[in-house]
């Protein structure tokens, strides 16, 4: 694919095109606008993808490479809804949603913080 992500020029051969099409029928929209690979005097390029269909993405840090990498490394800043959900429809009666959600039911910014996911 040969697809410019810094600019809306359009691409010309038709994978791309495809590409683009698909990400648009599906609402997607690409979040990367900076260049994330950079080697000596070449051009600097974009090659990662974040689609979403919404704007889950709060922020993106790009940050040094890690080691001999030319590869920037993306810190993502997401939102989510944490609100509590009421339990809905259980798809068999097998399943014990009611402990699930108690079990889930903790303070996870520790947990995440330790495993350094946050």
């Amino acid at each position: 694919m040969n697809i410019d992500w810094s600019n809306d020029i359009k691409p010309t051969d038709r994978s791309s095109q495809q590409f683009i099409k698909t990400m648009q029928d599906n609402f997607l929209s690409q979040h990367i606008t900076h260049p994330t690979r950079a080697r000596g005097q070449n051009k600097p390029h974009i090659l990662d993808l974040v689609l979403t269909d919404n704007q889950i993405i709060d922020d993106i840090d790009y940050l040094s490479p890690l080691g001999k990498s030319d590869h920037a490394v993306l810190f993502l800043t997401c939102k989510f809804d944490t609100s509590c959900k009421t339990l809905g429809q259980q798809y068999n009666g097998k399943g014990d949603y009611e402990n699930l959600c108690k079990f889930m039911d903790i303070d996870w910014e520790p947990y995440l913080r330790q495993c350094r996911l946050l």
